[in-house]
């Protein structure tokens, strides 16, 4: 009885572990591949998230102060000769890469981008308003506003703004690059 338990025991040859070792290679590599393939795509998708949360966020806030922007006046100096609103190009049609006007407590205002961040000055106080990984290029604000001390007001004050915006990506990780546009018109009907 010992011989038939003997005969019937077979092993492994040499071409059938290198078959099946080559097979579990392949598997674990396609694996792999597809794993590192995930990664890279969400490292992607958090930096275009991340680019589209601060350029709105951005927006967002000169969106609420530069709809409640005031009348000029006099506390506040402006450089042209516009209602409401001044670039830092006072010739038309007054698209500038800076943008000054009062805002609701009075403080003379002006946006501007210096470093790739986008700053807000108030009074005598400079904020940084889009984080530091954010890259902001190309910012533009196009005023369309009537002349200071117009008998009657003929045009709806309003600004353009655009801007481009990106983040690197990193190793084997593709960056991210917006352009933005909006318009504001104010609410100032004085």
């Amino acid at each position: 009885m010992d011989k038939n338990i003997l005969k019937n025991k077979r092993g492994l040859t040499l071409v059938e572990i290198v078959v099946s070792t080559t097979l579990f290679s392949i598997v674990i590599y396609i694996t792999f591949a597809i794993f590192q393939g995930v990664v890279v795509s969400q490292r992607s998708t958090v930096i275009s998230q991340n680019v589209q949360e601060a350029t709105r966020y951005a927006f967002e806030v000169m969106s609420k102060e530069i709809r409640m922007a005031q009348k000029r006046r006099a506390a506040c100096a402006l450089t042209s000769n516009r209602k409401v609103y001044d670039t830092n190009d006072n010739t038309a049609p007054y698209v500038g890469s800076e943008l000054r006007f009062v805002n609701t407590d009075n403080l003379c205002t002006t946006y501007y981008l210096a470093g790739g961040q986008l700053f807000v000055r108030r009074g005598a106080e400079n904020f940084a308003i889009t984080p530091d990984d954010i890259t902001l290029t190309n910012l533009n604000f196009s005023v369309t506003d009537d002349v200071f001390g117009a008998a009657a007001p003929t045009t709806q004050s309003r600004v353009t703004i655009s801007v481009e915006a990106s983040q690197g990506g990193g190793p084997n990780v593709i960056g991210e690059n917006i352009r933005l546009q909006t318009t504001i018109s104010s609410r100032s009907y004085q």
